[in-house]
């Protein structure tokens, strides 16, 4: 047994008792029994054949238990979304603190609540779904999250309602002992015809390296629809695990929005089940590193009903010694006739030092689809620049235009407009000469 499996067991007996329910500690039970079995996946494993794990392995993680803890306003001001009106769920160190979170004039119908509070007033859709979608076995992380969580939140929308703003949720970590370490768990059910859009927010300060391993499921029924995006923005000294599962009904439509700027090393994955015919997701990505930031992305897409359809679009801009993973993988099954699959990757490498590994995947068991996919990675396009070049703009600024413009191109598909000016003003602030570009994009 690793070390470092035998450091998360010998938390085990402490946060069993921070949040208890008879039918919860079986899950995780037998959550802790994979993760004994199981481990941790290590660069043998196909999946993780380029994102080795042992940064995070060999640090001694120690999982913050609920304390008394004072939030920082300015470090709450950098987390928020600017001028955007929505209902507010904030966490610090992977704990919901009510005093300041906005859920005024939510519908009565409607539960947004904290993952921690739904399981202690036995919400009876919270034991029904909860780890109802997920492979336990999957990857030690999965079964990690699952034996010891710890807090998140839990969102029901019954049938034919439509939440009128987004749900927020802000996860904050300010973590003042060294190694801390945060499991973070979301629930999100749709009922037939209801719809919702929800923003995860991950933001964090560079006081000491921390650990951020979260999951996100989601179930939407007949008709339902979600709009979902992840701004992952930890600190450059942290470590970030992400994992999504979305099980989709007939009708449903799902649109991902993931963001990938910040932390040290960070693996994000999506796995979409199309189970009802005519069920639809779009995922939008975007990753973006520096220096020697790792950041992987692996989704997948099962088409398991006839006219399903998928769409899929995903860039990576790689600067200094940084290194990006992106693999794709759709799957259409054989009663999964009159699939329309698209998939597509797109890398810019900023530096002859930055690298990408990128694997596009389909697999296709029926014979009357339509499915593409590809990849490419390269270089700023010479012509363009010499373009901006002959208007009188010099050839750094002309460098970080172009990039941000490839960048954009992800981040304008987002819906609210608070949003977009956000991440945008964050990435022209990581480009050179970002006081001279401002004036041409913001």
């Amino acid at each position: 047994m690793s070390a470092a499996i035998e450091n998360y067991l010998s938390q085990y007996s402490d946060q069993q008792n921070a949040i208890n329910a008879h039918w919860l500690n079986t899950k995780k039970d037998s959550a802790l029994q994979a993760l004994k079995d199981k481990g941790f996946p290590t660069t043998r494993v196909e999946e993780w054949r380029y994102t080795d794990i042992n940064p995070i392995l060999k640090r001694q993680f120690n999982f913050i238990l609920p304390q008394s803890q004072e939030l920082s306003v300015p470090d709450l001001n950098a987390a928020r979304i600017a001028e955007l009106d929505s209902y507010e769920m904030v966490f610090l160190n992977g704990r919901f603190l009510n005093e300041h979170s906005d859920l005024s004039g939510l519908p009565e119908k409607i539960k947004i609540k904290s993952l921690a509070n739904a399981i202690i007033e036995n919400d009876v859709w919270v034991a029904q779904y909860l780890n109802s979608l997920l492979n336990t076995d999957k990857n030690g992380f999965i079964a990690l999250n699952t034996a010891f969580i710890q807090d998140g939140v839990a969102i029901f929308i019954p049938d034919n309602v439509e939440l009128d703003k987004p749900v927020n949720i802000i996860y904050l970590t300010d973590n003042n002992d060294e190694s801390g370490a945060c499991n973070v768990r979301n629930l999100i059910v749709l009922g037939k015809n209801s719809r919702a859009n929800v923003i995860e927010t991950y933001f964090g300060t560079d006081k000491n390296e921390y650990f951020t391993n979260t999951i996100t499921e989601v179930s939407l029924d007949d008709g339902a629809s979600l709009n979902h995006a992840k701004l992952q923005q930890e600190a450059m000294n942290a470590y970030h695990v992400g994992y999504m599962h979305v099980g989709q009904a007939l009708n449903s439509k799902f649109e991902s929005n993931q963001i990938s700027l910040g932390s040290k090393l960070s693996r994000s994955e999506i796995d979409i089940s199309l189970s009802g015919s005519g069920a639809e997701c779009t995922l939008n990505g975007l990753y973006m590193a520096n220096k020697s930031q790792h950041v992987d992305h692996h989704t997948r897409v099962d088409h398991l009903s006839p006219n399903t359809s998928s769409n899929e679009t995903y860039r990576g801009v790689l600067g200094g010694r940084s290194r990006g993973v992106f693999n794709g993988k759709i799957v259409v099954h054989k009663d999964a006739q009159k699939t329309d699959a698209h998939l597509t990757n797109a890398n810019l490498l900023l530096s002859g030092d930055a690298e990408v590994d990128t694997k596009p995947e389909l697999e296709i068991y029926a014979d009357d689809v339509k499915c593409s996919h590809g990849a490419t990675v390269g270089q700023l396009d010479e012509s363009m620049l010499h373009y901006l070049r002959t208007r009188a703009i010099n050839e750094d600024v002309a460098k970080s235009l172009l990039t941000f413009a490839f960048a954009d191109e992800v981040v304008r598909r987002i819906n609210y407009p608070q949003i977009r000016n956000r991440l945008e003003k964050f990435i022209v602030g990581k480009l050179p000469d970002a006081e001279l570009i401002t004036e041409f994009v913001l």
